[in-house]
């Protein structure tokens, strides 16, 4: 008789065979792995992602191939179809989890919990990248009442039933950003007393090579296909947010009496001068920090700005 496994875990790959091979490993070689069963959804990779375990692996293991590339969202939700546990857990391919994870997941599931986050740390080629993620992390880690605002999906723990019940990730969101804001959110908005944790033991490395030019591509697409989406479901909550005061929609006056075109212009003076400052200068972390906010506000708010005239 096969036992139903305790937790599924999903992890949504693309074109990254080699990390999604180590990640998987990690979890087979952990205590516990027999309560786990892994789906690794290949989601529309250019060269399908193909590999087994070994013999004497005791998790049930499957990889899940999308025809063609349909995003994290939509890739997360098929994963969920297939499985049979009675907690998923999300876990982004490059979060590596460190021995103790899987078995720390079931302890907090036996303790009585229905939402667990784990604790990421980073590490990037850049060190001020892996410091700036870092710091990021630790105010992550002092939990507020506002975790549905805070939090991520980068590994995470939930009841099987809730997730249904609010039926995953929304497939409104197509491109990078807010996805997984969304589905905390309506996950708190349904189930207000839900039991969380944030476990600090529960670490997962995240390894990356992201440089100042990915970093502001992502911001760009965030506010030029997802913002809108999650501003028009979730008002209140984003007018909470930072995002919310570098939206041209919802910013301080001056921006929007401001012609677009004179924004833009001024974006494209200024961002090239803050990007070699950025990328030459010995400056200390703070003021280090404070020209890559303000990068990272100019190319969401460049974002919001294209979103906008499109509409229009």
């Amino acid at each position: 008789m096969t036992l139903k496994p305790l937790l599924s875990m999903v992890i949504p790959v693309l074109n990254d065979s080699e990390q999604a091979y180590k990640t998987v490993m990690k979890i087979d070689s952990q205590e516990a792995s027999e309560l786990v069963e892994v789906i690794l959804v290949d989601d529309g990779s250019e060269d399908p992602i193909d590999f087994t375990l070994s013999e004497d692996s005791k998790m049930k293991f499957r990889i899940l191939r999308l025809p063609k590339n349909m995003g994290r969202s939509a890739a997360i939700n098929k994963g969920v179809e297939v499985s049979s546990g009675e907690f998923v857990s999300f876990l982004d391919v490059d979060c590596e989890p460190e021995a103790g994870y899987v078995k720390g997941v079931v302890a907090s599931v036996n303790d009585g919990f229905e939402l667990i986050f784990g604790d990421i740390k980073f590490f990037n080629e850049e060190n001020f990248f892996e410091d700036f993620e870092k710091k990021i992390q630790e105010k992550r880690a002092q939990v507020s009442e506002q975790w549905e605002l805070e939090l991520t999906s980068a590994c995470v723990t939930v009841k099987r039933d809730f997730y249904d019940q609010i039926e995953g990730f929304s497939l409104d969101f197509k491109k990078y950003g807010f996805e997984d804001r969304d589905f905390l959110i309506r996950l708190k908005e349904q189930f207000p007393n839900i039991n969380i944790t944030y476990d600090k033991s529960l670490i997962v490395n995240h390894t990356d090579s992201t440089t100042l030019e990915t970093y502001l591509t992502k911001f760009y697409l965030s506010g030029r296909y997802n913002a809108e989406v999650f501003r028009l479901k979730h008002p209140t909550s984003y007018n909470l947010m930072n995002y919310s005061k570098i939206d041209i929609n919802t910013a301080p006056v001056i921006l929007q009496v401001l012609p677009t075109i004179l924004i833009e212009f001024m974006i494209t003076i200024i961002s090239p001068i803050f990007k070699v400052i950025f990328k030459n200068f010995p400056l200390p972390f703070a003021i280090k920090s404070i020209i890559f906010k303000l990068l990272k506000g100019m190319a969401y708010l460049n974002g919001t700005i294209k979103s906008k005239t499109q509409r229009d």
